[in-house]
């Protein structure tokens, strides 16, 4: 029986992995939960002081699992109807919560998880940019937003969140 749940489990993520991030923009170089996730999971250490914690790793690792079963809800369909967007976390907490992917994280873990993800969706974001999908540009502005409002409610400007929006100024704007 404990076999047969870990097979799930992996099976799962598997299946999650494999989720199309910004299905609803065109996209010259497509994106992956996978790829997404092994990304914010190199920023997650990079961001991390003292190295981050096995939940913390944990978290980053299973921090999109749910979408095997959602999709990828666009950033502005949630933002633009914040019920939606509660609704949608309720629904996240509950399967994470039934197959095993919640983890105790500090209000700094969470936060750097927070700031990882978002920089990761804009780090893609100006690569596609830069690469002529000027699609995207309005995906970079949504992510820079979102960086300010963190910034502005205590959270850390990042050498990384520098870096990008310099790169982007100077290549695009």
């Amino acid at each position: 029986m404990v076999e047969r749940k870990i097979i799930e489990k992996v099976e799962f993520t598997r299946k999650a992995g494999a989720v199309k991030r910004f299905h609803t923009m065109t996209t010259l170089i497509e994106d992956r939960v996978s790829i997404h996730t092994y990304n914010v999971m190199n920023l997650v250490i990079a961001l991390s002081p003292n190295g981050p914690s096995i939940e913390l790793l944990k978290s980053a690792l299973y921090h999109d699992v749910t979408e095997c079963l959602i999709g990828d809800i666009p950033t502005n369909i949630k933002q633009d109807n914040p019920a939606l967007d509660v609704a949608f976390k309720k629904i996240e907490e509950g399967i994470e919560k039934e197959h095993g992917f919640q983890f105790e994280l500090t209000d700094e873990e969470k936060l750097i998880l927070k700031i990882a993800d978002i920089l990761e969706g804009l780090w893609y974001s100006i690569e596609e940019v830069e690469r002529g999908n000027f699609e995207l540009k309005t995906a970079v502005e949504v992510y820079l937003r979102k960086l300010h409002t963190l910034y502005e409610i205590g959270g850390m400007e990042t050498a990384i969140q520098r870096h990008l929006i310099k790169r982007y100024n100077e290549r695009i704007n």
